[in-house]
């Protein structure tokens, strides 16, 4: 769920036209020191990714993101922190 809720948050922020992407929170901001380098990278990878796509096509891309964990991002379980 952590993949999909970040992934969505990033394609949305830079389809808006953020310049800047540096937070790679995720699990309903539940919890202190539990992201890992790995959110980091996801951050990096997404947003290399679809830099330059269409709203529309971004819109699209979220809501099929959007529809594999929504609704549990309320019920997020807790983790180890690192």
């Amino acid at each position: 769920m952590a993949f999909y809720e970040n992934a969505a948050k990033i394609i949305s922020n830079v389809a808006s036209g953020m310049a800047w992407e540096w937070s790679s929170g995720c699990r309903n901001g539940k919890g202190e020191n539990v992201s890992t380098g790995l959110e980091g990278r996801l951050v990096a990878e997404t947003t290399l990714a679809v830099s330059g796509m269409k709203t529309a096509k971004a819109n699209e891309l979220i809501k099929k993101i959007l529809a594999k964990y929504e609704g549990s991002q309320f019920s997020a379980a807790g983790s180890d922190v690192f």
